[in-house]
């Protein structure tokens, strides 16, 4: 009976100090940055954002105001974020990085 009251203290005590750090997903044993809840790191991998068609990026029920996807069908190719009211297009697969999206968003 002590060891069940031991582990389950323990585990009360392990999840109230994970629950306060932040993530880090690296290769090198580098600790997270404070001000980050996710801190990737890496020199040779990217981040893979959610792929899916205009259906399934616009079938979202209430998507997150700052939520971003990559629609790769059936029109409109490219990246997309949503305000808080509707969904905003960021830039074209065509790599064309000079849109008006791109400026808008650097002008703010």
């Amino acid at each position: 009976m002590k060891k069940i009251i031991l582990l389950l203290l323990s585990a009360l005590f392990v999840s109230n100090m994970v629950s306060a750090q932040s993530l880090a997903i690296n290769t090198d044993g580098s600790t997270a940055n404070a001000s980050a809840l996710l801190d990737v790191k890496s020199t040779s991998k990217g981040l893979l954002i959610p792929r899916m068609s205009k259906t399934d990026r616009t079938g979202i029920a209430a998507p997150a105001t700052g939520l971003l996807v990559f629609q790769n069908a059936p029109d409109s190719l490219g990246f997309y974020y949503y305000d808080g009211i509707k969904w905003n297009w960021v830039a074209a697969i065509n790599g064309n990085a000079d849109t008006l999206s791109w400026k808008e968003a650097a002008m703010r």
